[in-house]
This record gives C-alpha cells, structure tokens and sequence, in this order.
C-alpha cells in the first residue's frame, strides 16, 4: 500500500506545463470516484480496494480493509460485509450519498455496498454478474461503475457491461431507466437507446448526464429521452468495440473527446474527465472548451487519466487512478474570467480594460478567437466578414450545422474562414451584399450595418425583437443621420441594452466598430435578448 503523502504544488509544477494553477495534490494507489462530504473528500482506491477521506490534504482511511497484495502491489479482493473497519471490497468505484450514509459501486462483485453506522452492508446486487430488475439482493449487475444520487435520494447507476443506466430506489428496488442492453449508438427514448460502455454520470435539475465512453460521447437522460449532449465520434474500431476519439474544442455537437469517464455538473456547467486527453474539460453555453489538459506526458505525471471530479470551496478536484494522484485546480469553477476576475489569455487585453469581461466572454465560449500570437487586437476595426463568422459561430454553438457549399459572391473567396458563414447568413436572412453582386468581406463594419445583421439574427433565432419601454434612438444629436432601413434595428439594439452612445450624445451609425466594442455588444446580445 503506498504511503499518504500532501505535496506542495510549487515544488511539483516544476515539471508541468500547464499554464493552471495547481493547488495540493494527495498520492495514493489508484483513486477513481470521488465525493465531497460536507468537506471531507471521500475517495474510492480500486487498488487497496478501501475508501480513503481527505481532510486537508492528508488522506486516512474512511471504510474498508486492504488485504494481502498480490504480486503486482494490489490488494487482492475479497467480499465481506460488515464493520466498517473489517469489510472488504472488491473493486470500489464511486460513491454518492445514499439514505443516512454512502452507496459505493463494487464492480468486480457486481453489486451496491452501503456504508452507515459505522457498518457496510450490500443494497443491491446478487453477486453474479447478469441483468435483471428486482428487490434488493436479487437484482443482477454487471460490472457496475459509476453512480449519483437525485433529489429525492433514488440512486442512479451505469450499468457498465449491460449498456444501461439502472436505478436504486430509497427501498433497494432496481429498475431500468434507460438502455436497450444492445451495445451501439442510438438516441430516443429512454427504452430503445443504445449505450456503449457507459462510465460516469451525474444528476442535476431533473436529468441525468452519462459518459458514454465507448461512444466518446456525453448523453444527457430527461423526461424519458436519451439525447446527445455533447461530442461526436471518429470510425467504429471493430477490433476494440468503440468508437474512435478525438480532441477538439467548440461547438458541443462538434467537439471530440476521448474516453470520458467522470462527469461533474455544477451551476448548469458541465465538467469532464476526458481520461483518453489526459484533459479535464467543460461544457458551458453549448461550448467545450479545456480547463486542464497534460500535453507533455514525458515531463509531467498530471493529468494522465482523470477520472473522478469533486467541487470543495470553489477548488476542482481531479482523481488521477494511472498517476494514483487526487489533486486539485484553483479557480476552476470560482471566479470565471467572464465575471471580470481571472487572468487574460492576451498579451493586450488587461483586467482593468473595460472591454475585458466581454472579450473573455466571448473567447471562452469559442465565439472570437486572437489575431496571433496572444494577442486580441482590440483596437482593430472588426470587417463584415469577421462579423458574419461570429454571428455564425453563435448558432453553432446552439447545435446547428454549417456546411461550406460555396459562395455565390464574387469577391468572397472559397477557401476564407468566412466563406460558409457568408453564404449561410446571406440565405438565411441575416446579411445581403451590395447592388453590384459583391459582399465586400474585408471592408470594416459600421455600427448601422451592424445592428441590423444583430437584429436578423434574432429574428432567425427567434428572440424576442420588442422595442423594450418605448425606448428610441431619436434623443441622440446624430439620429438624423441613421439610414431609414437601420432604425428599427437601432431602437431595438439601444432599448435592450446592446449598444449604448459614444461621447457627445451620439449613436455614430456610421462609424467604424472595433473587435472590443463588437465583443461588448455581442456579449449584451446573448445576455440580454431572450
């Protein structure tokens, strides 16, 4: 059994590349699931087959007895019920809250192990690995991994061998909510679905969200439907029985991970142990992107296969069973560059610049990317074709599709990033091009033009385009010069709170915007137009 030992991340980061601030780490065999406990992080070991707690960085064991180890270091499994410290598990997994204490997964027995007053106790699960529903020790599992608790204290387990999610009410009956047992890829009702060796999942707000691992995909469960949340999948490997993996950020219909197998949500945000990455990543507004990811293996030992995922005061706390590491990322979830704290990924853009909050805004969502080597160039004036691409990126984020079909104006070039955008935002409404048969993509945008690009979007999207109180553009000394065509667009932009004037008392609708004043009014957009 390895001893416990609490680093200082100062001394350890010395040999990472991560630009995240690292906060204490706890070496132990293999940790896998993790809780937090009113505090106290509950850690579940495969390898010294035990349940650990840690307070404060030193880790002691919680329930369980490691037994002999075998020749390779593991302590050899064994099944016995009983005090908390002379149980034995076989392979715990992960643990939730379950009635007045813990319900932890034993996988290698197949079965739910229950810890209270000071005792454990098996819930469900006959010991055979098989499938069925019923009462207590008579329903059969197999392979069971990951598990998480409702609202109401029902519990909810990946099933991981039979292809389903299974459900332990508060008086140990087993159903099935989700899964047809066939191994494959379907989405549908909760009945027909077809899961691929499902792993992590986790309750929030009425639904169910399931790492779907050898689908390389995160499946969300609600009202008796089983949907794609994020992620999409390379070539099925026939010799494995899986999907291919990936690694892309974006777009979460687009984006690629590889064997995810925890998954945490918090605030609506969802987090993911993106084991195959050596990643940790999120889904926020319909956007994956990394908040920790290993890119040189050779030189750092985290992460290397996260697993489990807990959230204690704000800190993101990360089990790492291949490193047998439980380590932890400051500011994870806390103060969000978004909410004006943080750092900036740009060399130019500070936390004291008024555009700050909304270029990280909208960098974080995938939505404006730099003009190099981190840099944002907030100064620069933002052209049509910049703008259109944006407009683009937020209906992707949204789940749509965008295909690159050509471009039917002339002096749009097919190979430009905003290609597709521009024939897709002309067909749909949302941007025209000029009496000459021209889009004119590199020329700089006005402020009119803008808005009214802003306000076909909303259309398109169909938000609400109600001029809110009565509030017009006509008290500006400049309206007089707002073509005819954009002032609905602008009382509508202004009474929401989208675009506000510039010094002097004047709207300026003819007026260059820069890449800062465009990230401010797009951040107002998604914000407040609904």
């Amino acid at each position: 059994m390895k001893k416990f030992l609490a680093l200082s991340m100062s001394l350890l980061m010395l040999f990472g590349t991560c630009q995240t601030a690292f906060a204490s780490v706890t070496i132990l065999s293999e940790p896998v699931g993790i809780y937090n406990a009113d505090g106290v992080l509950l850690v579940t070991d495969r390898s010294d087959n035990v349940i650990y707690q840690i307070v404060d960085g030193e880790a002691s064991l919680y329930s369980g007895k490691s037994a002999v180890e075998d020749i390779y270091g593991d302590a050899m499994s064994y099944y016995y019920d009983g005090s908390n410290e002379n149980a034995y598990y076989g392979d715990p997994y992960d643990i939730t809250p379950y009635l007045n204490g813990f319900a932890v997964t034993d996988t290698e027995f197949n079965v739910v192990r229950y810890i209270s007053d000071h005792k454990v106790y098996t819930i469900v699960g006959s010991g055979d690995a098989g499938y069925k529903d019923a009462e207590s020790i008579q329903a059969e599992f197999n392979g069971p991994t990951g598990i998480t608790t409702d609202d109401e204290g029902n519990l909810y387990v990946c099933d991981t061998q039979n292809n389903r999610i299974r459900k332990v009410n508060t008086v140990g009956m087993v159903t099935t909510v989700a899964g047809s047992g066939a191994e494959g890829y379907k989405d549908g009702s909760a009945a027909d679905a077809a899961f691929n060796q499902p792993t992590g999942i986790d309750w929030y707000n009425g639904a169910l969200y399931v790492c779907d691992t050898g689908n390389q995909r995160i499946r969300k469960i609600e009202d008796g439907k089983v949907t794609t949340f994020a992620g999409t999948a390379g070539y099925y490997l026939e010799s494995e029985g899986i999907y291919e993996g990936g690694y892309q950020d974006g777009a979460a219909k687009q984006a690629q991970f590889a064997e995810p197998m925890g998954i945490l949500v918090q605030n609506g945000v969802v987090y993911v142990a993106d084991s195959g990455n050596s990643a940790v990543r999120k889904i926020q507004n319909g956007v994956v992107s990394t908040v920790v990811q290993n890119t040189d293996p050779a030189h750092s030992v985290y992460p290397t296969q996260p697993s489990g995922l807990a959230v204690l005061n704000g800190t993101l706390y990360i089990t790492d069973p291949f490193a047998g590491l439980v380590y932890s990322v400051y500011d994870a979830l806390g103060k969000a560059a978004s909410d004006g704290d943080g750092a900036s990924v740009f060399k130019d853009v500070k936390q004291t610049d008024w555009f700050f909050k909304a270029v990280m805004f909208m960098q974080e969502r995938g939505l404006i990317s730099g003009t190099g080597d981190k840099t944002f160039s907030p100064n620069m004036n933002m052209t049509r074709g910049m703008f259109v691409t944006v407009v683009g990126r937020i209906c992707e984020a949204q789940g749509e599709t965008i295909a690159n079909n050509g471009c039917e104006f002339g002096d749009v070039k097919q190979d430009m990033y905003y290609a597709k955008y521009v024939q897709w935002a002309k067909d749909n409404g949302i941007a025209s091009g000029s009496d000459d048969g021209k889009f004119y993509p590199d020329k700089n945008i006005n402020r009119q033009e803008m808005l009214v690009m802003l306000r076909n979007l909303a259309v398109y999207m169909d938000k609400d385009i109600t001029v809110s109180g009565n509030k017009t553009v006509e008290g500006f000394n400049d309206y007089n010069q707002i073509e005819s065509w954009a002032v609905g667009a602008a009382n509508w932009a202004y009474s929401n709170g989208i675009v506000s004037g510039r010094d002097g008392n004047l709207l300026a609708p003819k007026a260059t915007a820069t890449r800062a004043e465009v990230s401010q009014i797009f951040m107002k957009y998604l914000q407040n137009v609904k």
